[in-house]
């Protein structure tokens, strides 16, 4: 992301279970949504946000395992 100067970045099939968001070692913000029953791994979205877009951000809403809104 940051040699491409990219600041928000969609993942599909992620293949993480719940909802949240967690910052990584190096500033960004990853906001993921994924199935919620027991141990199934598949599906899933994420978005990673650089540093400075995280600070514009005004809400997320995990909807599905398919679809995450993010408010900037």
């Amino acid at each position: 992301m940051d040699r491409t100067n990219v600041k928000v970045l969609g993942l599909c099939e992620t293949n993480w279970t719940n909802k949240g968001s967690f910052q990584t070692h190096e500033n960004k913000l990853v906001l993921f949504a994924g199935k919620d029953e027991g141990r199934v791994y598949s599906h899933g979205v994420a978005i990673i946000l650089s540093n400075e877009t995280s600070k514009a951000l005004l809400g997320y809403s995990p909807i599905s395992d398919r679809l995450l809104k993010i408010r900037i």
